[in-house]
């Protein structure tokens, strides 16, 4: 079926023409940062064990295996990169499930993606709104703390270093709890999924205290082993919890457009003609450029 007219492209020069695009399929991008995140945890580990510099601990803390040269530099690389990866899957992330919110509500402000199909809920499509935003800046947040970490070796500055690593995990165990009130409200997964992501945030949650203690409080051997060990789980449990929102992303592609759309002539004998609810910029009802929804240069589009 044809697809709706839109008026886009506002002051659009006639005579211009499509200069590009470039699409790349999300779900390759996620497996991208947990092939860096893999790598970077795995060969910093690895290099911290035969350098010596983990005290002889079989589960040392994170920061151990980042603290010298040379895991640190493998570690700095590798976690800036998965920060910034993460944060920009999940903006993508907001974009897909504000698409859904609108489409489940009829409101369908973005008409060019179809998400997975809701079930019905008795949330409001505001409130919905409101927790995808929360949601969105505390796991943008984490992954800035993150790239905090990676910069800030322990040895170097120790309580600047655990700071960013608690205010990271609590960022992150408040992601996962908003996102699964959202996942919740929008019913998008099934019940298995649901339990699945639900024990990871109480393992996560069970874990943070532990954590907190042996690493800043209380520096006893059993401690220390007790928080490396919280600190380890914790990160497994963020880890999963990030690889079970693939089926979000599934089918969806990012598009980096560069392009000027062929205007195409107004039908006066039609309803094309221009009204309020589109006057172009400076009152002029003749600055609106009408074209179909495939001319539109939105970031996030289903394949």
């Amino acid at each position: 079926a044809d697809r709706p007219a839109l008026a886009i492209q506002r002051g659009c020069v006639p005579g211009t023409r499509v200069m590009g695009e470039l699409r790349v399929r999300t779900l390759p991008l996620v497996v991208v940062v947990a092939l860096v995140l893999c790598g970077t945890f795995a060969g910093s580990y690895t290099l911290a064990i035969t350098s010596g510099h983990t005290d002889g601990t079989i589960v040392p803390f994170i920061s151990l295996t980042i603290n010298y040269p040379p895991e640190s530099c493998l570690g700095g690389v590798g976690l800036s990169t998965a920060a910034f990866l993460t944060a920009f899957h999940l903006l993508l992330l907001h974009r897909v499930m504000s698409a859904g919110i609108d489409l489940h509500r009829g409101t369908e402000r973005h008409t060019n993606v179809v998400l997975l199909c809701c079930a019905p809920t008795w949330w409001s499509a505001k409130a919905l709104h409101r927790l995808n935003v929360a949601n969105t800046f505390f796991g943008v947040l984490a992954c800035l703390l993150l790239n905090g970490i990676a910069g800030v070796q322990y040895s170097n500055l120790p309580n600047i270093h655990n700071t960013l690593a608690g205010s990271f995990f609590s960022a992150a165990a408040l992601f996962m709890i908003l996102n699964c009130i959202l996942d919740h409200g929008l019913g998008q997964s099934n019940l298995i999924m649901r339990v699945i992501r639900i024990a990871l945030v109480f393992v996560s949650l069970m874990s943070l205290p532990a954590f907190v203690v042996g690493a800043i409080f209380i520096k006893t051997t059993y401690a220390v082993m007790v928080s490396a060990i919280a600190e380890t789980l914790m990160t497994a449990c963020l880890a999963l919890y990030f690889g079970s929102l693939v089926l979000h992303f599934k089918g969806f592609q990012v598009g980096l457009f560069a392009k000027a759309v062929e205007p195409r002539a107004l039908d006066l004998s039609s309803s094309e003609l221009p009204t309020s609810g589109n006057i172009g910029e400076g009152g002029d009802p003749w600055n609106v450029e009408m074209g179909t929804e495939d001319e539109m240069s939105l970031g996030l589009v289903k394949s």
